[in-house]
């Protein structure tokens, strides 16, 4: 039985839709997949910089005396909520925490009169 004209047209058409669906899926699957590549690597440097920083700040919370006042700063600098923590658990210093007039005007109280 001979195919006519007509289904060898067909046929031909329906060769070329699918070799062109399968270039298209495979361009993108090699696209989305470097896209994923690229998103880990990003994902592994940030958060090897926030251990790093992580680490910065705890130690400099260990040598900070003024906890109140540093989570207040450290609040203002990443646009968050601070809570520095105690080894027992205790709340050393927050940020949603008002600072006391003395905090808040001993800074300010030397730095005039080393002026004057």
């Amino acid at each position: 039985m001979a195919l006519s004209f007509r289904t060898h047209l067909l046929i031909s058409h329906v060769l070329v839709a699918a070799v062109a669906v399968g270039a298209a899926a495979f361009a993108l699957d090699r696209s989305l997949g470097d896209d994923l590549r690229h998103q880990a690597a990003l994902r592994r440097q940030v958060e090897q910089r926030l251990q790093r920083q992580a680490l910065n700040t705890r130690t400099w919370v260990a040598t900070n005396r003024h906890r109140q006042r540093l989570a207040h700063r450290l609040a203002q600098t990443m646009d968050a909520r601070v809570s520095i923590l105690g080894p027992d658990g205790a709340v050393l210093g927050d940020s949603t925490t008002p600072l006391d007039r003395s905090q808040t005007t001993r800074g300010r109280s030397s730095a005039n009169s080393s002026d004057g």
